[in-house]
């Protein structure tokens, strides 16, 4: 996920009606949040379909081998 644009949300905090420092203040810290460590809707579905699929596999393999063992 990429940065914000941290001139525009001062702009906005200031439109608000906070104090220029401030505002360029809060823009930073939101901006410096971690931003990487956040993911999509669309990459958790995947994340989410492939331990699906992994889980199918894994229960597909333990039935056969209860099949070869009995």
């Amino acid at each position: 996920m990429s940065s914000i644009d941290t001139l525009k949300a001062a702009q906005e905090l200031e439109k608000a009606g906070l104090p220029k420092p401030l505002a360029e203040a809060i823009s930073r810290i939101v901006n410096d949040l971690g931003w990487a460590d956040l993911v999509t809707k669309d990459h958790l579905d995947v994340r989410l379909l492939q331990h699906t699929l992994a889980t199918i596999a894994a229960f597909a393999m333990i039935a056969g081998m209860f099949k070869l063992f009995s």
